[in-house]
């Protein structure tokens, strides 16, 4: 599979870490950063997305929900990709559905990379010589802009023996019960890296629940959306796939979202 459609005579480019060379552009936050849409996935046979949908909430702020809990190691199948599975031709289109109800007056004229998180960690590992595995990109230009989309072997696979990650978010967190059967929340980051305007996809593990905040702040990113619970019309096309919208969720700040990490603690912490 990491190999099809490919072989000496079709190779474009070969490379090393050594023929990357630096840019001069600095890599900084000082520009900040813009949440464009997001989504929550549904538990569902056809492609079906939750829009602005609701991260899980954490129950773990206070100290005391954590004394005497002993957790089952992680077991069973867990998602690798869900992009990579329930939309695998086409992994950015539920975020153009999203961005339709969202953001409808987005443009893609000025964006140079539009990729997921999970694929830029991979990338940058790579350019910082700390990668040994093997991996399949998808690149496809459209206009001036490139889509970096990824290719995988398995959308779902097991645990490591001894994990406990799954099984923590899972005591830890609790999806809001105004979606059923939501399963992974995502969000679309656009800000400046190092002189490239991107586009990246992350998946929110959680967020600060029972929280106020003002709803007319700057840091809204979406005065066009009016909530209408229900399914709402997407974009129409004739694609391979088409992922169905339910107006529902809560717009969520970005600075109120979480990510969770577990460890051994008989590991450092710096695998975590």
């Amino acid at each position: 599979w990491m190999l099809a459609n490919a072989n000496e005579d079709r190779v474009v480019l070969s490379l090393t870490t050594d023929d990357v060379q630096q840019s001069s552009n600095d890599v900084t936050m000082k520009k900040g950063y813009e949440v464009i849409a997001s989504y929550s996935w549904k538990q569902t046979d056809l492609p079906t997305i939750y829009v602005p949908g609701t991260p899980s909430a954490f129950n773990g702020q206070d100290v005391a929900a954590f004394e005497g809990i002993q957790l089952d190691p992680d077991n069973g199948q867990y998602w690798l990709d869900q992009h990579a599975e329930r939309v695998p031709a086409h992994q950015f289109e539920p975020m153009f559905q999203a961005l339709s109800l969202l953001n409808p007056d987005m443009r893609f004229d000025d964006i140079d990379v539009v990729v997921n998180r999970s694929t830029l960690q991979q990338l940058l590992k790579v350019l910082n010589n700390k990668s040994s595995q093997n991996f399949h990109l998808d690149l496809n230009m459209v206009g001036t802009t490139l889509f970096l989309g990824r290719k995988v072997l398995r959308a779902r696979v097991g645990s490591p023996e001894g994990s406990y990650g799954h099984s923590f978010e899972r005591h830890f967190t609790s999806e809001d019960p105004e979606l059923e059967d939501a399963e992974g929340h995502h969000r679309m980051l656009r800000y400046d890296f190092g002189g490239l305007d991107m586009v990246v996809r992350i998946e929110a593990d959680a967020r600060v629940p029972n929280t106020t905040y003002d709803i007319d702040a700057p840091f809204v990113p979406h005065p066009l959306y009016a909530a209408e619970d229900g399914p709402v019309e997407g974009i129409a096309h004739s694609g391979p796939q088409r992922t169905s919208i339910i107006s529902q969720g809560i717009l969520t700040p970005h600075f109120l979202t979480i990510e969770l990490k577990s460890n051994d603690k008989a590991k450092p912490m710096e695998q975590m």
